[in-house]
């Protein structure tokens, strides 16, 4: 991580370094740059925001602003400010009526490739991703020096040891991300569960001030049984502002690449857990994750592929 000084507050602003999948570049992503986010998880902020900023009131009243037509007028410049391919958008420019619908939009079909191998599993979400494999469950990633146990974050939904020594995948959505999230393998929904909780920010600063705040967090869990994987366990993560997880899915029997739902404003956050020896993870992505990079991925690249059993 990078750190430069900010005017605010004498707040510093922390700078991370990612890697661009399609190019093999090595990009800066500046995580805090707004005076407001600076002040909130600055030494002065942070009473205020363990009791107002955390919690879903904060986020409800933002959701009034960002649903309404005022808001409209903050499109250009965040489509601007993140240099947004405006060509992708299913609609044109002018014909969302607020910043939440431009924000929730929907891409051409021609927008996003599908990986078409028929055993392997792909990126359910535009998104910075780490992998994981033969992980403890005991002590799963949150950010360096912060782990949490799997149990915790599952509460009774699913048995955490079913998942021992599997893989594991964290697919983080920042403002500039389409917030659209995709079924990763053919197959069936056995059960979900929503979860309620706080709309913490997963922005890297608040992943790193914030003890298990994927637990924390507001949640959708799904148990999936996959063509190739078996059982898959996705988490889509509730982040501030709107935090609204919304299914779209209208079938419990679903093919790779369908529509599972979308996030309304704010940062987001979806996590994949595969038990143990059901799926090879791309080793691009396992690098470059060892190597403290995470990986800009978009829907429907390759993410892994069913590992075949061979008789002896």
């Amino acid at each position: 991580m990078l750190k430069s000084k900010s005017f605010f507050m004498k707040i510093k602003t922390i700078k991370t370094l990612y890697i661009k999948r399609n190019t093999k570049k090595i990009c800066c992503e500046e995580e805090i740059n707004d005076p407001l986010l600076c002040f909130f998880f600055g030494k002065y902020g942070s009473l205020i925001r363990n009791h107002i900023f955390d919690y879903p009131v904060f986020s409800k009243i933002l959701a009034h602003y960002y649903k309404s037509k005022f808001s409209k007028k903050a499109i250009l410049k965040f489509i601007e400010k993140y240099n947004i391919d405006a060509n992708e958008f299913e609609k044109n420019i002018e014909e969302f009526k607020s910043f939440n619908e431009f924000f929730i939009r929907k891409l051409k079909p021609c927008a996003r490739k599908i990986e078409k191998n028929k055993i392997s599993a792909i990126c359910p979400a535009d998104s910075m991703a780490l992998a994981f494999e033969n992980i403890d469950t005991n002590k799963i990633f949150q950010i360096k020096h912060e782990t949490f146990k799997l149990d915790e974050l599952l509460k009774g939904f699913a048995r955490a040891q079913d998942f021992e020594c599997g893989n594991y995948c964290i697919f983080r959505l920042t403002p500039k991300h389409y917030h659209r999230f995709h079924f990763i393998d053919d197959g069936k929904i056995i059960k979900t569960k929503s979860l309620k909780g706080k709309l913490y920010s997963v922005n890297l600063v608040s992943l790193k001030q914030t003890k298990k705040l994927y637990i924390k967090n507001k949640k959708y869990l799904t148990l999936f049984e996959s063509k190739n994987f078996g059982n898959i366990i996705c988490i889509e993560i509730g982040a501030v502002c709107i935090g609204s997880i919304v299914q779209t899915y209208k079938s419990k029997n679903v093919l790779k690449g369908d529509e599972k739902g979308y996030f309304q404003y704010g940062g987001s956050a979806i996590l994949i857990f595969f038990q143990k020896n059901k799926i090879k993870i791309d080793n691009e992505l396992l690098e470059n994750t060892k190597n403290g990079y995470e990986t800009e991925v978009k829907i429907g690249e390759f993410l892994g592929e069913k590992i075949i059993k061979t008789c002896r």
